[in-house]
């Protein structure tokens, strides 16, 4: 095997359940930025879901990436099998397993999810510790929950951190314009994008807008699918007095972001647990002003770029949005800072680290 040139790299994707998604988004990254790394190597991609497919998002054309429904082990004997969520199980394999864990929030925040949830979570998480050669987290933070709540050997826990799609640049005042028509987006606005549910802390939100409200701020942009949250989101704004102040825009094409990114006068982002925070880095990588939960693994993205609050404090989070809203010198500061701070992060650097660990996994 140490005088094997190429290795074949089996890669389960069911984690893809959108390109939307962060789990779908890390998936698609990767896959992309693996398959013109690497000509040496194969990848074969197990369970494919047909969006990924599609030419228009990666060329599978390329001579070294290629689609395989179900892995037949006497077609193609994988050196390593890299699973990019924990939903299947591949113990009955001999190579050596690599696992993703993006983060492990039914365990640090239980009272988010069914009890039944957090069992099922807990099954999947402790057999992917015992089977996994190596486990990536894409932060510390994450690394640290799986030492702390699972024993895991810290040795076997490798940080591989994510980095924004190259889609994500800063836009051209024309091109804010032509996506502020396509919204109809009016004003100025103060932008969140993502799941809109209780752990992204959405209430939290729109209660530190309305402590802002009376000063005419610009409009409060929502963009993501409602998830679960344990008040309707039209009941939370009719209930804050936010009635034409708020605009959901519901789930927004990912090439439709950067514009408004860009166009954002501020991102505000205070989930209360993430473990990484990719929509962070996409606005930091679109120039846009940000502001964030000092907590989890936001810091670690975020670095001095951004505004880091409390997310449970909504008068620190209202207090930080009229700061950079009355001072354009500051928000000119926090755009320069967040173009310096994403540059940091690569989609090339986490394929290249990954390729690193797929071949330490198969040469030991």
């Amino acid at each position: 095997m140490k005088n094997k040139e190429r290795l074949n790299i089996v890669i389960e994707s069911g984690a893809y359940t959108g390109p939307e998604t962060g789990p779908g988004t890390y998936l698609y990254n990767l896959v992309k930025s693996l398959s013109v790394a690497e000509k040496i190597d194969r990848f074969y991609l197990k369970d494919t879901k047909p969006d990924l497919l599609k030419r228009s998002r990666i060329d599978f054309r390329q001579h070294n990436l290629k689609k395989r429904d179900f892995i037949n082990s006497l077609l193609v004997r994988p050196d390593v099998i890299h699973r990019t969520d924990m939903s299947s199980h591949a113990a009955n394999h001999s190579a050596p397993v690599i696992t993703t864990v993006h983060d492990i929030c039914p365990l640090v925040m239980p009272e988010l999810f069914d009890p039944s949830k957090i069992k099922v979570f807990s099954l999947l998480l402790e057999q992917a510790v015992g089977e996994s050669a190596a486990i990536i987290t894409p932060s510390s933070r994450t690394k640290e929950d799986l030492i702390s709540f699972m024993s895991a050997d810290p040795d076997r826990v490798h940080v591989i951190r994510e980095g924004a799609d190259e889609i994500f640049v800063p836009q051209t005042n024309y091109q804010t314009g032509l996506i502020k028509a396509r919204y109809s987006i009016k004003r100025p606005y103060i932008l969140y994008v993502g799941a809109l549910d209780d752990r992204k802390n959405i209430r939290g939100l729109l209660e530190s807008y309305a402590r802002i409200s009376h000063e005419s701020p610009p409009e409060l942009v929502l963009a993501g699918n409602t998830g679960r949250m344990s008040e309707p989101l039209a009941g939370i704004i009719s209930r804050l007095g936010l009635s034409g102040m708020v605009r959901h825009l519901g789930q927004v094409p990912k090439k439709a972001l950067p514009a408004l990114y860009s166009g954002a006068e501020i991102f505000v982002w205070p989930s209360l647990y993430e473990g990484f925070g990719l929509p962070v880095l996409e606005a930091m990588s679109c120039a846009s002003p940000v502001i964030s939960s000092a907590s989890s693994s936001i810091p670690e993205v975020a670095g001095d770029a951004a505004i880091l609050v409390d997310p449970a404090d909504t008068g620190e989070l209202a207090y930080s949005m009229r700061r950079v809203l009355n001072d354009p010198s500051l928000q000119q500061s926090m755009r320069e800072r967040s173009l310096v701070q994403s540059a940091k992060f690569s989609v090339k650097n986490m394929a290249r680290s990954t390729l690193d660990l797929y071949r330490k996994a198969a040469f030991n």
